[in-house]
């Protein structure tokens, strides 16, 4: 029972990032508009969350881009049980949806930024003397 869930967290995982570089990607479209590559990475971190309005993307990127940003890091918040859990979850309450990610990140790229996505992990269930970076598996 524990290699059978440990198999499908991995596997959750692999799906992840898979998920995470076709959105970074511009799937195969490809890349972002303009050639910023090798040119220094001048960013700022957006949180995306689960109620966000597309509205807020484009208010705030521009915002981000005309402060001189060429890149913008989106912020995706995953839940963990606690901190001996293998794998981790989606909350309504504060991950976005897939669509709400595509959208934030086409807007970037329509705006000329790189897109990086920066997923963090919350632990629902922390007792005191853990730390969230001190994950161990069980």
């Amino acid at each position: 029972m524990v290699v059978h869930s440990l198999h499908r967290s991995r596997k959750r995982g692999i799906l992840l990032i898979a998920a995470i570089l076709l959105v970074v990607s511009g799937g195969s479209r490809g890349g972002v508009a303009g050639d910023v590559r090798g040119s220094f990475q001048k960013g700022m971190v957006l949180g995306v969350f689960s109620k966000a309005d597309p509205e807020y993307f484009r208010t705030n990127l521009k915002e981000i881009r005309d402060l001189g940003a060429d890149s913008v890091s989106l912020i995706i918040p995953k839940v963990q049980k606690n901190v001996r859990s293998t794998g981790f979850y989606d909350d309504p309450w504060v991950t976005p949806s897939d669509e709400g990610l595509r959208i934030a990140a086409r807007e970037a790229h329509r705006l000329g930024m790189r897109v990086f996505l920066f997923p963090i992990v919350y632990i629902e269930d922390l007792k005191e003397g853990e730390w969230r970076g001190a994950i161990s598996p069980s």
